[in-house]
């Protein structure tokens, strides 16, 4: 299915269990191999390998992030090498476990909120929070246990493309790894004979590698203004003057901070073409922008989920949300998922400020036709131990988020 321009919906769940997992060493070898050859560039000479003493997040100047020494055992020691953090063994105080302040080489630094960190080269990721689906669908890994799709964090362009062999970053049958710029789209993995034939293509046309790649796969033309995939003839081909954009639709549109993230894949494995896009980091405020994003390439969705709030400023008024609110048609259902911040890790006014919102969904909801609430506040406040950090679940909880919100949505009149 084509990629949404601002949403993008996750995938069937099609990984193992989170359990921990210790990767025999010959495989956690292949990984680590591979990452190192990850960092050179085809027809580089082999000296250009980075293997450097570890360094952690601290050591790198990063304040925001105190050491943790308390290891993430449910990360296995492969997956680990993957998003470029240390793997310790076990001693008799602590378990063996993947480290969550540590990156294997000096320059690099670690990046993530609890149970998602990766180290990052010059602030780029070893791991994206891209959806899931739209993760596969670009030929790279999916990593469950951290919600992340793997990335090659050396991702500056040389004469016109960056191309990686036997890049650890992609699922079979792909194996090459190809940087895109961001304006036209995310790094996608291919095969060997899909690279000739992109290669081929930019030659046609005298264009990059990467604008090759765009009008060959269609993960990449969709989303991009003004392109459309033309199916019959396999390539992306720009809209003539004065045709229409064709516009997608879905049920259900899911617009949501990190706590969304962390569910999409829960979310879209229990659903049928709904849509998610959970944005790390994001607040209310990013809301219109993001609800015109994904208009301009959607259909109006039957049901609107508003699951932001956690991350709102202590300002925040109830007319943000009633503004939000506003974008939807009469007849449409609007579902409200209730933020939580604990006092304990976040403060007594980030606390209160998830109360005042609370009541401010419910205010809507008692007010609105077809508005209804997801309570996730209440959950956690019954069970606490579905969060790690004041605010995010923990892994096991991810699909409970996901339940509570389907429930909540599908009950909705």
């Amino acid at each position: 299915m084509p990629q949404p321009r601002s949403a993008l919906p996750g995938g069937p769940r099609s990984t193992p269990p989170r359990t921990q997992h210790r990767t025999p060493a010959l495989l956690v070898l292949g990984v680590l191999l591979a990452l190192v050859a990850t960092l050179v560039p085809a027809g580089a000479p082999s000296s250009a390998a980075v293997a450097a003493p570890a360094a952690s997040a601290r050591e790198a100047g990063d304040t925001l992030r105190p050491p943790n020494p308390d290891p993430d055992t449910e990360v296995d020691e492969a997956t680990c090498t993957l998003v470029g953090r240390r793997y310790l063994e076990a001693d008799q105080d602590t378990p063996a476990g993947c480290s969550r302040d540590e990156c294997l080489i000096r320059r690099a630094r670690v990046s993530g909120d609890y149970n998602t960190e990766v180290c990052a080269i010059n602030a780029t990721l070893y791991g994206v929070p891209l959806e899931s689906g739209y993760c596969r669908d670009l030929g790279r890994r999916w990593i469950p246990v951290l919600n992340r799709c793997a990335q090659n964090p050396e991702r500056r362009v040389r004469d016109g493309e960056r191309v990686f062999l036997d890049a650890a970053q992609c699922r079979a049958p792909a194996t090459v790894y190809v940087v895109i710029r961001s304006s036209l789209g995310a790094d996608i993995c291919l095969t060997p004979d899909e690279l000739d034939a992109a290669r081929a293509q930019a030659a046609d046309t005298d264009a990059t590698l990467a604008s090759g790649v765009v009008d060959l796969h269609e993960v990449l033309c969709e989303p991009l203004p003004r392109r459309t995939w033309d199916a019959a003839r396999g390539v992306c081909r720009k809209l003539a003057d004065g045709e229409a954009e064709p516009l997608d639709s879905s049920p259900v549109f899911i617009i949501g901070d990190s706590v969304t993230h962390r569910a999409a894949d829960d979310v879209t494995a229990r659903t049928v073409d709904w849509d998610v896009d959970g944005q790390p980091g994001t607040a209310l405020n990013s809301f219109e922008r993001r609800w015109r994003a994904y208009r301009a390439t959607h259909e109006e969705p039957g049901t609107l989920v508003i699951a932001l709030g956690a991350n709102n400023g202590v300002r925040t008024r109830k007319v943000a949300y009633d503004r939000a609110v506003a974008v939807a048609s009469p007849d449409m259902h609007v579902v409200f998922v209730t933020p939580f911040r604990s006092a304990s890790d976040h403060g007594r006014d980030k606390a209160k400020l998830m109360r005042d919102t609370e009541l401010w969904m419910k205010e809507i909801a008692r007010s609105r036709p077809h508005t209804c609430i997801a309570p996730w506040k209440a959950k956690v406040e019954r069970e606490p131990g579905l969060v790690v950090d004041g605010v995010h679940q923990s892994r096991a909880a991810e699909d409970v988020w996901a339940r509570l919100v389907i429930r909540a949505v599908k009950g909705c009149r």
